[in-house]
């Protein structure tokens, strides 16, 4: 159950035997069911810097740590 109000009543998680998520399914107060489903999943696979990219609003500032 969510632990504050919110649009959401109940969230289900499938988990396969490996501890993979498999499917999330969400309940809201309005009737609504919304799932996800993922497949095709690899686990811990490298991806390149080049996935990345990132645009920044000239009316931001960006400010490092």
């Amino acid at each position: 159950m969510p632990k504050k109000d919110s649009t959401v009543t109940l969230a289900r998680v499938w988990i396969d035997k490996k501890n993979i998520v498999k499917k999330i399914e969400i309940h809201e107060f309005t009737g609504n069911i919304n799932t996800v489903e993922f497949s095709s999943i690899k686990v811990n696979q490298p991806i390149g810097d080049t996935t990345f990219i990132f645009k920044p609003d000239r009316e931001k500032e960006i400010i490092e740590r």
